[in-house]
């Protein structure tokens, strides 16, 4: 078993304790998928190098007034 096989396996046994009995069969699998992609989307994150001085990209849009005023 790979990582994320063991970590969708853990986080979705975690979720059946908790709610199992509230759940369809169908919900489950349901989640299950959802936690898949989750993991597999975690994993790809994690694998893109950062150093400590990385930080997020943002982009400064100022705000224009309808009809391009300014106030």
């Amino acid at each position: 078993m790979d990582n994320a096989a063991i970590l969708t396996q853990a986080m979705f046994q975690m979720i059946r304790e908790h709610y199992g009995s509230r759940l369809t069969p169908e919900q489950l699998e349901e989640i299950r998928q959802g936690i898949e992609a989750n993991v597999q989307l975690g994993l790809a994150l994690a694998r893109v190098p950062l150093a400590n001085r990385d930080e997020p990209f943002t982009v400064f849009t100022p705000y224009r007034a309808p009809g391009g005023e300014v106030s």
